[in-house]
């Protein structure tokens, strides 16, 4: 699944790509592609921060509810 950011300081997309692996389980990786030339130097590391938090907690929720 790709996601396109076209609006905002924050441009970019996200790619989330499922694979099967053995033992009916499923590898799920996330690449982020992000322009942050918008977002003044002092607050890309926040912003950083965030994006790998709310992928990490939206991966966890997934983990749950399938679990």
């Amino acid at each position: 699944m790709i996601t396109n950011i076209t609006q905002g300081p924050i441009t970019g997309s996200r790619i989330v790509e499922l694979s099967s692996l053995a033992g009916n389980r499923t590898n799920i990786d996330v690449l982020w592609n992000i322009d942050m030339s918008g977002i003044p130097f002092f607050a890309k590391g926040f912003s950083k921060d965030g994006f790998t938090k709310a992928t990490e907690q939206a991966l966890n929720r997934l983990t749950q509810a399938v679990g």
